[in-house]
């Protein structure tokens, strides 16, 4: 009953936001890297409002926080909070369904075979990136080759069509 109507009031509210939240999920400092190259592409587009959200703990006196803080001063926002509410959009989203279903989430991949494996299986698409019905969490995924999207269709076919070649977004930035 809570639940409904908070969700009756999130509709209610949400029908009069004028821009789209977009929340970045950062779980590491590779991670922290690869979603600022991506922020500064966004932050100047005035219909975004752009959200930060750092898994960990994170050192206020690490160089890459206090960078993005400097130049951008972005939103930022406890994990634990942000998994309840509605995003238009989730880059970078944790490899478990801890996020809403209902919020679009897009994976940024940087490598089929990272290193990371969990019960013998690739960490990115493996059961980490899958609900408990086994359906993958990510309506996009985006590599950086043609290379690394045919190594997904030969291990992850079902995965394949969520694919998307854009270049390294970290690397291939103007």
């Amino acid at each position: 009953m809570l639940k409904q109507i908070y969700l009756a009031i999130e509709t209610f509210i949400l029908g009069f936001k004028k821009k789209k939240d977009i929340l970045f999920v950062v779980r590491n400092k590779l991670m922290l890297t690869y979603a600022r190259a991506i922020y500064e592409l966004l932050e100047e587009d005035k219909r975004l409002r752009l959200w930060i959200c750092l898994y960990e703990p994170y050192d206020a006196d690490d160089e890459e926080i206090k960078s993005l803080k400097k130049t951008s001063n972005p939103r930022c926002i406890a994990y634990f909070l942000a998994r309840y509410f509605k995003w238009d959009l989730i880059i970078f989203p944790d490899h478990k369904p801890a996020f809403r279903a209902d919020c679009h989430k897009i994976y940024v991949d940087h490598a089929l075979c990272s290193g990371k494996a969990v019960d013998d299986d690739v960490y990115e698409y493996g059961s980490r990136a899958r609900d408990r019905l086994g359906n993958v969490i990510y309506n996009k995924i985006f590599v950086a080759s043609h290379f690394l999207a045919d190594g997904i269709k030969n291990h992850y076919p079902e995965v394949y069509p969520r694919i998307r070649v854009v270049g390294n977004l970290f690397f291939d930035r103007v």
